[in-house]
């Protein structure tokens, strides 16, 4: 993905139950931090969506979790740095 653009994540636990997703290397979610608490569906599913704000380049780590489950899952997002802008002008 590239700086801007935003990537749904969404992990499995029980219905109703929270779900908190956590970016250890930069970025943003829905609330404008790098980490957030959402509720999941009637069917078990939370859905946080994630931003790659600026400064975001790389690998960038995020983590899900829920306290009803015993696992995490560990999501990896590829931020592609924009092209440089050139300009250039005739003599």
């Amino acid at each position: 993905m590239r700086h801007g653009e935003s990537v749904r994540l969404q992990l499995k636990t029980q219905a109703a139950m929270p779900a908190t997703f956590t970016s250890f290397d930069n970025g943003v979610f829905s609330n404008g931090l790098t980490s957030i608490t959402v509720k999941a569906d009637k069917d078990g599913v939370a859905t946080a969506n994630f931003r790659a704000s600026s400064g975001t380049a790389g690998e960038i780590n995020i983590i899900a979790a829920s306290p009803v489950a015993t696992e995490r899952v560990v999501y990896r997002v590829n931020v592609v740095s924009p092209a440089p802008s050139v300009s250039v002008t005739s003599p």
